[in-house]
């Protein structure tokens, strides 16, 4: 007991030294910033901070929040026993995979504002598992503002070396696609030689370090597009990732299925056209072929049947809705549910989320208890976030906006349904923030309040044209125009 409490103070000890070095370190860095200014030399503090190895993992500088921004970091090596280390393998490694990205984005000259930071200028991801990895990401991306963050290990047993590429992605820039958000392992772990010889790398244009670098790039560039809600672009930087000709369906391309199938179900959703749903469908279920427990496909594969399900996209008839179909999104979603997953994941905010709108629809085709069942999947999301808040916001948003629709729409309670969807713009994305916005001008509409219509659907026209959704401009422009006649 006594070397137990003397371990105790000892760690203590250790982390207040620890704590009092940072702090120190702080103090200096901002006496630094004053005498740069002082000197002419402003970015003296930024320079510090970049260039010194302790400080840049202490104080890294953020990257810049109005681009697209991606860092790669050193990879660490985790030996058999689970101990890790960062080693000039990982180092060199992280440095041969980020040349090649680089070199994709330049090629290419995307029309995407971006930042790239390599692994020279990163301190490494440090974790025994994928679990850890993926927490220390996670801390990092919210640290530097990055939108992506590339990172790994090389798994050293016996039997040799391994190379895990992984990923981590954000929120902030995938307004339109936080089914995306979280860590994502990019395939099966790939066998590599160490000592690692980047030059011995690139002498072989097909070795799989080389082929999986070129598909970790053309996703990368996918999910730049998916930022900027470019959807169809997205689309075929992962098709093109799928065609890669060395890399095997067996080696873990599940996660490019799963890609493909959230960028189709997304292009059905804004462009009205089923053929996407199609598309949709066909990926996600390429993706559970090759792994049938791979939740977020089976999510993803229960909202591209739900969408099948309600008929025309367009129309969205009452008689054009497909009930058998709504039955197999359920059963779906409910799997989705019992099958494991990284909390990241949040498969249990999307099922529920999910089920809540088959609930809906059904009423609207069966009446019964199904209002009550989908109002009590919405009422639960919200009080899951307010209890853990989730990261993919807008579907809480969504909640509060379905909730709204009922006390609207079947309640006939318009001044209960209004605070309902203010708080649903609160958390949504710019386009439902502007959909929503019109939808608060038809409820001050009913009540005859012609102001407050008028300064909601000014609210919608202006952030529609910020963000470029011209089909809302236009909607928003009618509203405007009947609501003067």
């Amino acid at each position: 007991m006594h070397l137990l409490r003397k371990g105790s103070r000892i760690r203590k000890v250790g982390a207040w030294a620890f704590g009092k070095a940072k702090w120190g370190f702080g103090l200096g860095l901002t006496v630094l910033g004053i005498i740069g200014s002082l000197l002419g030399i402003p970015d003296l503090n930024r320079q510090v901070r970049t260039d010194v190895p302790l400080i840049r993992c202490w104080f890294p500088v953020a990257m810049d929040r109005t681009k697209f921004t991606v860092v790669m970091t050193p990879l660490v090596t985790v030996d058999e026993r689970g101990r890790v280390r960062q080693t000039r393998d990982g180092r060199e490694l992280a440095n041969h995979l980020y040349t090649r990205l680089e070199a994709s984005f330049n090629e290419l000259n995307l029309p995407i504002p971006s930042e790239l930071r390599g692994p020279q200028d990163a301190c490494a991801v440090v974790g025994r598992d994928r679990d850890a990895r993926a927490a220390a990401a996670e801390a990092l991306a919210q640290e530097i503002d990055a939108d992506l963050v590339i990172y790994g290990a090389i798994l050293q047993s016996a039997n040799g070396a391994q190379y895990q590429p992984e990923f981590y992605v954000r929120y902030n820039s995938f307004d339109e696609a936080s089914d995306l958000v979280g860590p994502h392992e990019l395939g099966r772990p790939l066998r590599v030689s160490v000592p690692i010889n980047a030059q011995d790398l690139k002498a072989v244009a097909d070795h799989p370090v080389n082929v999986r670098a070129r598909a970790l790039s053309l996703i990368t560039l996918g999910l730049a597009a998916v930022a900027v809600d470019d959807h169809a672009t997205a689309l075929a930087f992962f098709a093109e990732a799928e065609q890669m000709p060395a890399w095997s369906a067996g080696a873990g391309k599940e996660l490019v299925y799963l890609l493909m199938g959230n960028a189709a179900s997304n292009l059905a959703a804004t462009t009205l056209d089923a053929a996407y749903v199609s598309q949709a469908l066909g990926y996600y279920e390429e993706a559970l072929a090759l792994e049938p427990t791979f939740a977020r496909a089976l999510v993803g594969l229960a909202g591209a049947t739900y969408q099948q399900a309600l008929g025309n996209l367009q129309t969205r008839r009452g008689s054009d809705v497909l009930l058998e179909r709504l039955e197999e999104a359920e059963i779906l979603y409910e799997t989705a549910l019992e099958t494991p997953a990284p909390a990241a994941a949040e498969i249990e905010v999307k099922a529920h989320f999910g089920l809540g709108q088959i609930y809906l629809v059904r009423h609207y085709v069966l009446g019964g208890e199904w209002l009550d069942r989908a109002r009590a999947e919405f009422r639960w999301l919200i009080a899951h976030h307010a209890a853990t808040p989730v990261r993919a916001r807008d579907l809480v948003g969504h909640a509060y906006a379905r909730l709204g629709l009922i006390a609207a729409q079947w309640d006939d309670d318009v001044p209960a349904a209004i605070p309902l969807y203010l708080e649903a713009v609160a958390l949504v994305t710019p386009r439902w923030q502007a959909v929503y916005h019109l939808d608060l001008g038809d409820l001050y509409v009913r009540q005859e309040d012609r102001e407050h219509a008028d300064f909601h659907y000014h609210e919608a026209l202006g952030i529609a044209e910020l963000h470029g959704k011209h089909d809302l401009v236009a909607r928003a422009e009618e509203k405007l125009a009947a609501l003067r006649r």
